[in-house]
């Protein structure tokens, strides 16, 4: 229910609406002009000052678009009908929104907070398939609420006040978030460092001794799988090679040792830790390209998912979208099989350096772009996970990347990734109390996600309630919504008068332009396929989506559809 003093009125009652276009696209001299040309990619915030793209003055005379004028309002009618902005320079437009000319002494202000308020009725009236739009005559029947022209004032001065304090408090909720971030990272590279938590007495095992004791293990586990090898072989022979030939195990990598220069660029830790190579004490390895060739085929269903570099995020792994493969093919890279627990690192493109950790319980496949580290058994999983997530990890990676275009990292240069080394007991003590402050800072992130979600949730409520007249106090003084609907009424009569003037100097002045044509005439024309998207531009349905894609359906049994590269191709059937 609203106010007495206010009325219900259809939009056609308020305001007159003005289309777009887009000039020909392969005429050269209508684009790249000083004239702005928005669309629904410009139509973001409350106000719009200027546009992606621009057009010249001849573009704006020989095409259907229209010049939008400072505190015109423009609206999206299709894609997302409802979105709206307030222009503040001249601007021309094209046919996916609609000018809204407002008379009468109602403000900018006032019909954007009303437009915004009542999307959902637009979005109710909106029709199409797979584009939604929404017709003139339907947009002109949408009946909004009307208050006096006094009341208007008062509302929109409320929703700003109202709306600044909601600012300031997501401005507050923003900067926290920031700080979260920084502490985040800050307790990351203090535990790297050795000075998050004190260090005890040598009593325990150093660094030092620690990888000596790892490099040994890795000798003694070769030469034991070695033997098994031997036997497996023999026994193979023995059954005439049936089956799967055994693999011989390979070498455990050569010790490489850190450098003076590069511990002249790592910070100082403890005396009892010690800068080791990844590789020193982990198993790092991927996909290689010819065995995906050679085996590798994806199924949309199948036995196990594969990992790939989209389930590696920088808030670790993410459980979704994945590609599949049979058992069988995974019995000739076993390899690359995962049973949980294993550390995964993004080593080419934008996702580069993003780690995460192999859930526990279910089997994957270790997919292309992404590397494999097992460390040994006297180093945690999530020791190294952390450090590869540090600042002074991510420092060491960005060091040791390529310097492409798409940003990789060989193997070679990820097993060469230095990391303090320290005893099982301070790994432990160091995880833990990571642990700890991680997720106090993450359990407080989230709740001021959820206030931020919460605050634009507020704003809503706001705009809801301001056109219901619980926002503000009414006046029964007010000037009466009748007056101002015979105000708009007279005003409009005097704009469209001005406008036939108008219209008529503008079709004077157009280029002449060949006649547009159908889809049909411009295939028997062409004689051979036409790439989708140009075959539209070509055609009378220019500046209507909908309707060429309604022609082609009409003439479907006349043309074929073909494919290059992806894109689709329409010919007249031989």
């Amino acid at each position: 229910m609203t106010p007495k003093t206010w009325k219900n009125v259809a939009l056609s009652d308020l305001f007159i609406f003005i289309g777009g276009g887009t000039p020909d696209k392969s005429n050269l001299k209508f684009w790249n002009g000083d004239i702005p040309w928005a669309s629904v990619k410009d139509i973001k915030y409350e106000v719009l000052n200027d546009t992606i793209d621009r057009i010249t003055a001849a573009g704006l005379e020989n095409s259907s678009s229209n010049l939008a004028v400072n505190d015109d309002l423009l609206l999206v009618t299709r894609i997302s009908p409802g979105e709206v902005t307030i222009c503040k320079n001249s601007m021309a437009i094209n046919q996916d929104l609609k000018i809204v000319k407002r008379f009468g002494g109602i403000s900018p202000l006032f019909s954007y907070y009303l437009i915004k308020a009542h999307k959902q009725k637009f979005l109710e009236r909106a029709s199409g398939t797979t584009i939604k739009g929404i017709r003139l005559a339907d947009l002109d029947e949408i009946v909004l609420p009307l208050p006096p022209v006094q009341e208007q004032i008062r509302i929109v001065n409320a929703i700003q006040e109202y709306f600044s304090e909601i600012e300031d408090a997501k401005k507050e909720i923003s900067t926290a978030l920031k700080r979260l971030d920084i502490y985040k990272q800050l307790v990351l590279y203090k535990a790297f460092d050795g000075t998050l938590l004190p260090i005890p007495p040598n009593e325990y095992e150093t660094g030092t001794t620690l990888i000596e004791k790892i490099q040994n293990d890795f000798q003694n586990h070769y030469r034991l799988n070695l033997d098994d090898y031997y036997k497996d072989f023999k026994l193979w022979q023995a059954d005439s090679n049936k089956g799967l030939r055994p693999v011989r195990p390979s070498k455990p990598q050569a010790y490489v040792a850190t450098d003076a220069k590069e511990l002249e660029s790592m910070p100082t830790i403890p005396k009892s830790w010690k800068w080791e190579k990844l590789g020193n004490f982990s198993f790092v390895t991927k996909l290689a390209g010819f065995e995906f060739s050679k085996y590798i085929k994806y199924e949309s269903t199948g036995d196990i998912p594969v990992i790939k570099a989209q389930n590696v995020s920088k808030g670790g792994f993410s459980d979704n979208e994945y590609s599949y493969v049979t058992r069988e093919m995974l019995t000739h890279l076993p390899r690359i099989k995962l049973s949980g627990g294993e550390i995964l690192f993004v080593f080419v493109g934008a996702g580069l350096g993003n780690v995460g950790v192999v859930p526990l319980g279910k089997e994957y496949m270790l997919g292309p772009n992404v590397a494999l580290i097992k460390p040994s058994e006297y180093v945690f999983n999530k020791y190294v996970q952390y450090f590869l997530s540090s600042p002074i990890g991510k420092k060491h990676i960005l060091e040791l990347s390529k310097a492409t275009a798409q940003g990789s990292i060989s193997m070679e240069n990820i097993r060469n990734i230095s990391i303090p080394l320290c005893n099982f007991e301070q790994q432990t003590s160091i995880i833990n109390k990571l642990d700890t402050l991680l997720t106090h800072a993450d359990h407080l992130i989230d709740m001021l996600k959820i206030a931020l979600i919460k605050a634009d949730n507020f704003k809503s409520y706001i705009l809801d309630n301001a056109f219901k007249g619980k926002l503000t106090d009414q006046n029964l003084d007010d000037e009466n919504v009748e007056i101002l609907l015979n105000r708009i009424k007279v005003e409009k009569e005097q704009f469209l008068s001005e406008q036939k003037i108008a219209n008529k100097f503008k079709q004077s002045n157009k280029i002449t332009m060949e006649p547009l044509k159908s889809i049909i005439e411009i295939l028997m024309e062409k004689k051979k396929p036409v790439f989708t998207k140009d075959l539209w531009k070509l055609s009378v349905h220019k500046d209507d989506i909908e309707a060429f894609f309604a022609e082609l359906k009409l003439i479907e049994a006349k043309i074929q559809v073909t494919y290059e590269n992806q894109e689709s191709l329409i010919s007249l059937v031989p």
